[in-house]
């Protein structure tokens, strides 16, 4: 129906849960397509501007640039599980850079805003943060793709360069192209692999592309024009062997 079809530009997101359709509106509301039905939900919370849902394992949550939401019956967000902005709805922006994915046991939330992008592993209500490290991403790049991908007992991002983050204690594992990582905290080293293909470095972080999981293969694009596949063993395999790569033009 033209009620719920209409939008603005932003709220692009709609999911589908329980045999309804949901569209994560400004402001934190929420509109639901139930057969032909279409109705609206507001929240109580202050400070939110555009959001998305992820649907997890666990549940579906609501997300931003900086904060996780809890949702209720209808979708709608009624706390925030995790906030980074002490002064809430000081980061909103015209878009989410942000993504939040979930295993079941960990959340893991890519937080982009204020020019500063994190990966962090939560647990599962947002109590008690296990990890962070930086990560290098272009957020002026828009893409509809879940840029964040639950991988073994970790997590891999695609960014600037990719990023496997592990739950436990492991090391991050990266593989980039040209520009280095960023520099992590002592509490969180890491180890890298560079690529064989060095272009000269850009002016901005070049993105790779959303990943594609198929079967025991990761693919994913560069700006630069490369497609490098990866075996998913590769990002819990020793600093040695980790990362190794097909790539072509």
């Amino acid at each position: 129906p033209q009620k719920f079809s209409q939008h603005l530009f932003a709220e692009r997101q709609v999911v589908s849960f329980n045999n309804k359709l949901y569209r994560p509106l400004t402001l934190g509301g929420i509109r639901i397509l139930d057969g032909n039905n279409v109705s609206e939900h507001t929240t109580k919370l202050v400070g939110m501007g555009l959001w998305k849902i992820a649907l997890l394992p666990q549940g579906p949550l609501g997300y931003d640039n900086t904060s996780v939401y809890a949702l209720d019956d209808n979708l709608s967000p009624t706390k925030r599980l995790i906030n980074l902005d002490p002064d809430v709805g000081r980061w909103t922006s015209a878009r989410v850079n942000s993504f939040l994915a979930g295993n079941g046991k960990t959340l893991c939330f890519l937080s982009a805003y204020n020019n500063k992008a994190r990966m962090m592993i939560w647990s599962l209500h947002g109590s008690k943060k296990f990890r962070e490290v930086p990560v290098t991403y272009n957020e002026t790049v828009t893409t509809e793709g879940n840029r964040l991908l639950v991988l073994g007992d970790g997590y891999l991002f695609c960014g600037g360069e990719l990023t496997f983050l592990p739950s436990g204690d492991a090391a991050p594992l990266r593989f980039a192209v040209g520009a280095s990582a960023p520099t992590p905290s002592s509490a969180a080293p890491v180890r890298r692999s560079a690529a064989t293909i060095t272009p000269t470095t850009p002016r901005k972080v070049q993105n790779f592309t959303p990943p594609i999981l198929s079967g025991d293969k990761i693919l994913v694009g560069h700006a630069a024009g490369n497609i490098y596949v990866f075996d998913t063993t590769a990002f819990a395999a020793p600093p040695s062997t980790a990362g190794n790569a097909d790539s072509s033009p």
